[in-house]
């Protein structure tokens, strides 16, 4: 059908024909019926051409049989009359003959045109009658479509056991599936190849993570789909822990004290590990390096490194022990006692403090007359104790230089001390050397009493690992012999010089006296003093407010009943894991928290402790209140990515939710209109009406606060009917204008015009022009740059409706009256 516009005609435009050759016709009078086979391979919607032999006959039919039926029907016949279509012709696809031939054209082949094709020619009918058969079998093979891969598990845990598939939605079989490989730094492989759409992957592991497509080919073409990722998770691993600086010993690893140590974890994991660091199960960093500024002492102990993955619910640890090397007190302290009933001298060298215990020995060097100090050349004997005995002999021997000699892992050089022993008349001078100073001091041995009474004390280390129980005597030569008795064979079984009792921190005994005993030669009765201690009460925890505000300032204070000082306290804030993170501690029973956030809601205890016994207090919980912030909105379904927007006769829930303690109360409105009271509104086959302002309003009623949130809602329906396509004249008719409208819809409809327009000074439309996009409304060119046979189809896309909707327009070119 055409319609003449403006000398403009309106046609359809038909696809190419793929034409596929039989074999040429022979004509012979041998009275038989001459039979020819052939076989055409087309493709669905393309075209194809079966041959009914090269030279036209008189009389010919074209018949059809289905695959796998037995009937005969015609599709055309032509019986010298001209050619007739049949009913069937229609079913097998737009049929066209062929000039000067019996052969036929099928456009645009669909599935149903597949099976046998005979043409019955007849030739020289008036003379002696020659009859073909020509049978001609169609195979309409279907294109390939794009495969889209799928997968069992996207991030499956390693070791199980996942499938792939790649569906194909059309194609002709047979199908060849290809699978690829490409690795997270780029590399492809072939991964499996068969006739099979799906492949299986048993005991999948990390290697086997990237990126995975599957290509499909048969007999007409192939495709490739998109790129698939597979994320297999695994582990934590046993994690690896690096120390800095690195000192091995034999059970862990060692640090001077002040040094800086990084203790840095890294665990094999997919998704990435968690990291949690515990000191001596206490939870204290959750970064996977760990620093300690300045190490101290108080911090040697285990460092456990926990991994965790979340995604698989798995984790892993591994713990170090860290020791920490520090140097004693000053330098060694040389010292002399009476010995054996004043018959001999001990010497005693201590170094206090230090871990570990520093190592010290004596040696003994003769000093020549008028030589203040030995030199390194002199010969040395070496007394590997720290406590020498001299007997009434050695102290015959005149001028004797003893040192005492100390070394630590914690310093560079050693330290000594040193006493310089000589006989002056009937009495025992003793010189007293510091390290390399030549100062001395004297010491006569004159028997005397010691003035006042023995004082008993107490003191405590300072890493609270250990309380010394001290008593002194000062003055009397010689001095007093000293030891202690205390409960439970706490004592030193009388040694002499025994004045301090060294007891690791908690376990003295309460209730039960250390007695101290102070004995001098000079007297019969040996004097004493004496300590109790007294045990930690139970401590209670009270606080100031248990809800307080977010900002505001909480002080909590740890009472005790009774319990012998130093008292040590210690504040612990209960994690959600049920253990007890120490948060504050030291000597004072009462503590403020200033600015409070929320994240400090939750149990707190305080502990107290002494040399005797630690208490803990009863849990309280604390509970700050806070909010609402601000709050977030959601939208389910969110069918339009941007903003808040929905489709009309959907049903829209917007959720709101504010954080608040206590939790909030929420009331919706609807442009300044209360319509709800609750979290959700939900909104039944929403209308275009419903277009507005939302806004919810969170309220914390204990607080008298309140915040709000509001967004606009659109609702967005599509235009009527679909595009109208119309044209007009133009250019004082001399060309035309395509106009394109589609009434409605919100938003506006996206229209667009596609179709031929041949560029100046080309000869005709290339297929890249063919489908160029234009304007909505579009003037076409004069002058021939409209090819003949056009067709231009508007096109019209709006959000609310899924596929695209449009009209065309076909242009041909009239012909000329004859004699203009």
């Amino acid at each position: 059908m055409a319609a003449l516009v403006l000398e403009l005609e309106f046609l359809f435009l038909s696809t190419s024909l793929l034409v596929v050759t039989t074999c040429a016709l022979q004509i012979n009078h041998t009275g038989e019926v001459v039979y020819r086979d052939n076989s055409v391979y087309g493709v669905v919607d393309k075209s194809a051409v079966l041959e009914c032999g090269e030279a036209l006959p008189d009389l010919y039919i074209w018949s059809f049989t289905k695959p796998g039926a037995e009937a005969i029907k015609a599709v055309l016949y032509d019986l010298g009359k001209g050619p007739r279509m049949q009913k069937l012709a229609k079913m097998v696809g737009p049929l066209t003959i062929l000039p000067n031939t019996a052969s036929i054209s099928i456009e645009k082949l669909p599935l149903a045109a597949q099976g046998l094709f005979t043409c019955q020619a007849f030739y020289d009918i008036e003379d002696e009658p020659i009859v073909y058969y020509y049978y001609v079998h169609l195979t309409v093979q279907v294109p390939v479509s794009k495969p889209y891969p799928v997968i069992s598990e996207a991030s499956p845990a390693e070791g199980s056991t996942i499938w792939m598939n790649c569906s194909v939605e059309n194609g002709s079989e047979p199908i060849q599936y290809t699978w690829q490989h490409k690795t997270l730094e780029g590399n492809i492989s072939n991964f499996s190849q068969s006739n099979h759409s799906s492949v299986a992957m048993t005991s999948v592991s990390r290697n086997h993570t990237g990126w995975y497509h599957c290509g499909v080919s048969n007999a007409v073409n192939n495709e490739t789909s998109d790129w698939l990722l597979l994320n297999v998770t695994f582990g934590p691993d046993e994690p690896q822990i690096d120390v800095t600086p690195y000192h091995i010993i034999t059970h862990g690893y060692s640090t001077l004290e002040n040094e800086t140590v990084s203790m840095y974890c890294q665990a094999q994991s997919n998704p990435g590990s968690q990291y949690i660091w515990f000191y001596n199960n206490s939870q204290i960093n959750t970064k996977p390096e760990f620093t300690i500024n300045k190490i101290l002492r108080t911090h040697a102990g285990n460092y456990t490194c926990l991994a965790k993955n979340p995604h698989l619910h798995s984790q892993s640890n591994k713990t170090l022990s860290l020791t920490v090397y520090y140097p004693p007190d000053g330098a060694p302290m040389c010292s002399v006692e009476p010995a054996l009933n004043h018959t001999a001298l001990r010497l005693l060298c201590s170094w206090l403090g230090g871990f570990p215990t520093p190592s010290l020995h004596w040696t003994i060097e003769p000093i020549q007359t008028g030589q203040k100090k030995f030199n390194s050349g002199q010969q040395s004997h070496l007394l590997t104790s720290n406590v020498i005995m001299l007997s009434s002999e050695s102290l015959n021997l005149n001028s004797s230089l003893f040192t005492c000699m100390g070394s630590h892992p914690a310093l560079q050089q050693p330290k000594e001390c040193s006493k310089h022993l000589c006989k002056h008349g009937n009495k025992t001078v003793i010189t007293k050397y510091y390290e390399k100073n030549s100062s001395y001091r004297l010491f006569f041995l004159i028997p005397d009493i010691p003035p006042a009474e023995p004082v008993c004390f107490t003191n405590v280390t300072a890493d609270r690992q250990y309380l010394m129980l001290s008593c002194s005597w000062n003055g009397g030569v010689p001095e007093a012999l000293v030891w202690w008795d205390g409960p439970m064979d706490q004592n030193k079984e009388r040694q002499e010089n025994s004045n301090v009792l060294v007891l690791h921190y908690g376990t003295a005994h309460s209730g039960k006296p250390y007695t101290c005993y102070s004995k001098h030669p000079l007297l019969a009765a040996a004097k004493t003093c004496s300590i109790t201690l007294v045990s930690i009460s139970k401590p209670s925890l009270l606080m100031s407010d248990t809800s307080p505000k977010e900002g505001s300032t909480v002080w909590m204070r740890c009472n005790l009943e009774s319990g012998t000082e130093p008292i040590y306290y210690v504040w612990q804030h209960q994690l959600y894991n049920g253990t007890f993170k120490t948060f504050s501690q030291g000597g004072g029973s009462f503590i403020n928290i200033s600015d409070i956030v929320r994240n400090q809601t939750g149990w707190y205890r305080c502990a107290a402790s002494n040399a005797v016994n630690s208490e803990s207090s009863e849990k309280i919980w604390l509970n700050v209140t806070f909010g609402p912030d601000v709050p977030q909105i959601d939208m389910v379904p969110s069918t339009i990515v941007e903003g808040y927007a929905a489709l009309e006769n959907e049903t829209v829930s917007l959720t709101c939710q504010a954080r608040s303690n206590p939790a909030s109360q929420y009331i919706w409105s609807y442009n300044d209109s209360e319509v709800f009271s609750g979290p959700q509104l939900t909104i039944i086959k929403i209308l275009r009406v419903h277009t507005g302002d939302y806004t919810c309003t969170s309220l914390n009623s204990y607080l008298n606060m309140q915040s709000r949130k509001t967004v606009t809602l659109t609702v967005y329906y599509p235009p009527n009917g679909s595009p109208y396509c119309s044209v007009e004249p133009a250019l004082n008719h001399t060309s035309l204008r395509l106009l394109c409208s589609w009434p409605g819809g919100f938003p506006s409809p996206s229209l667009y015009w596609t179709g031929d327009l041949i560029p100046t000074g080309q000869q005709q439309v290339n297929k890249e022009q063919q489908t160029k996009p234009m304007s909505s409304n579009i003037l076409l060119p004069s002058g021939g740059l409209t090819p003949n046979s056009s067709l231009f189809t508007c096109h019209g896309a709006h959000p609310a409706l899924k596929h695209q909707m449009e009209c065309s327009i076909h242009t041909c070119k009239s012909r000329k009256p004859s004699g203009n």
